[in-house]
This record gives C-alpha cells, sequence and structure tokens, in this order.
C-alpha cells in the first residue's frame, strides 16, 4: 500500500507537470486509489478495473508496474519501457528485473526518467531486449514466443 500511494503521488506530479500526458490505471480487482483526486484531469486519467491488459500494452509505451506482477513479463517481451517505482529486490520478491525495469526510491530520478521517456520517445536497443529476452528465458523459457507449440509436442 505505502509503494502504490507513492506511485500514485508520483503519477499526480507527473500530470501536473506535462499536460498533454495521459495516464491509465488498472487494478486487477478493486481500486484503492483516490480516483477523486485525478479529477481535475479529465479524461486524461482513465480507470480500468480487472479484465486483461493486452489492448492497453499495445497503445501504450511505458508500463508501471510491481515487481511481482505478471504484467512486467508482458511488458518487457513487448519491448516497452518498465518502471518499477520504490522496489529494491528482496529475497521475499519472485523476480529480479534488474537491468530491464527503471526501479528507483527516489521520486526525483523516477520523475525525470520518465519525463524523459515521454518527451524524447527514444527506442530501446539491441542490449535491452538481450537483457530481457535472458530474463523471459529465465523464468519463462519463451523469449522466442513457442512455448505453447513445445508443449503440445512434448504432450503428443
Amino acid at each position: 500500500d505505502k509503494i502504490q500511494a507513492k506511485t500514485i503521488n508520483m503519477l499526480y506530479k507527473v500530470l501536473n507537470l506535462e499536460p498533454e500526458v495521459k495516464l491509465t490505471i488498472k487494478s486487477k480487482d478493486s481500486f484503492s486509489v483516490n480516483t477523486k483526486k485525478f479529477s481535475k484531469f479529465g479524461d486524461r486519467v482513465q480507470f480500468i478495473k480487472g479484465g486483461s491488459g493486452h489492448k492497453l500494452l499495445k497503445k501504450n509505451g511505458i508500463v508501471i508496474a510491481f515487481n511481482n506482477s505478471t504484467i512486467v513479463f508482458e511488458a518487457l517481451a513487448a519491448g516497452k519501457i518498465v518502471f518499477s517505482p520504490f522496489q529494491k529486490i528482496k529475497s521475499g520478491e519472485l523476480f529480479d528485473f534488474k537491468n530491464c525495469t527503471i526501479c528507483s526510491n527516489s521520486e526525483k530520478y523516477l520523475i525525470k526518467k520518465l519525463l524523459f521517456f515521454i518527451n524524447k520517445k527514444p527506442k530501446l536497443n539491441k542490449s535491452f531486449k538481450k537483457r530481457s529476452d535472458k530474463i523471459i528465458d529465465l523464468y519463462l523459457k519463451n523469449s522466442d514466443g513457442k512455448a505453447g507449440n513445445r508443449l503440445i509436442k512434448e504432450i503428443s
């Protein structure tokens, strides 16, 4: 809850700094986010409850997710920029996405990086693709997208 609250406050600041930014906040079950706080931004902020995130992933360039979420894998596989704010890798966390996500406990740093990616829209380089494929293979063995075919072959 603390990480989520810090992240929401950071996004609120980004919306105030960049009048062209649009934000979609998706939650798995229920919102513990104060949606009224964002009402001044009108249709620049959209709240989505539950369901698949694939359509959102296709039309958005930056994903902000927590390290224990599978959307991080989907975003990396899709070549998206992933922020995991206010999180440090601890032995209790499920996945180690270091070098593939932007992690920091500094709000100032995270806002600076977010604004850079929003305004400059840089392309991800080949070394990022190699690192993200390595992470996907480490945990899922599926950077080539053919895990389903291998499973069918194995069952047959």
